[in-house]
């Protein structure tokens, strides 16, 4: 299960150095409001997965998942450092959490789908992992929601639902993936 205060990395560490972390650009330490509609010159990336979870431990556990599953692994702490990446890599999926600091994963959602608009692309799918706010992961229109804690199948068996079979070096079902019973 993911979210219920485990270390669900199992300290393997896979998740940790696939993970792109940074800190915020300058514009957003400084207070200065970002223009959330600057261009994307690059089509999505098929396998790019942006994470966006402000507990480490979930981030790296989910990342994990989404790595050996064979796709890629985008991560960030927050909304706006998700919005500031996805102006350099467009991604396929993107897994929120709904509760985050500095911008939560409604703005974030809506923030994305007016990039989309505004750039001439597909709004990437939305998967919101939240403990609570189901009617607000709704309303705000997510494409599917995990209740935290969650059981890693069930992220993987979105992953498939969203994306397709496994990445290029994937397994269909990762074997040995904390929470899997393995």
């Amino acid at each position: 299960m993911i979210g219920n205060g485990s270390d669900p990395g199992g300290g393997s560490g896979g998740a940790h150095d696939a993970a792109t972390k940074s800190g915020p650009p300058a514009s957003e330490r400084d207070g200065e409001p970002e223009n959330h509609a600057e261009s994307h010159d690059e089509a999505p990336e098929p396998y790019l997965v942006l994470i966006v979870e402000d507990e480490e431990p979930i981030a790296e556990a989910v990342a994990y998942v989404v790595q050996a599953r064979g796709y890629t692994p985008l991560v960030a702490v927050d909304g706006q450092q998700a919005l500031h990446l996805t102006r350099e890599r467009w991604p396929a999926l993107v897994i929120t959490d709904l509760m985050m600091p500095r911008l939560d994963g409604v703005e974030l959602i809506a923030a994305l789908r007016a990039d989309a608009a505004a750039n001439h692309h597909v709004p990437p799918p939305v998967i919101v992992t939240t403990a609570a706010g189901m009617r607000r992961a709704e309303a705000a229109g997510a494409d599917a929601i995990l209740r935290k804690p969650f059981d890693l199948v069930d992220l993987e068996d979105l992953l498939h639902r969203f994306l397709g079979p496994a990445g290029p070096s994937g397994n269909a079902r990762a074997a040995g993936t904390p929470g899997d019973g393995a």
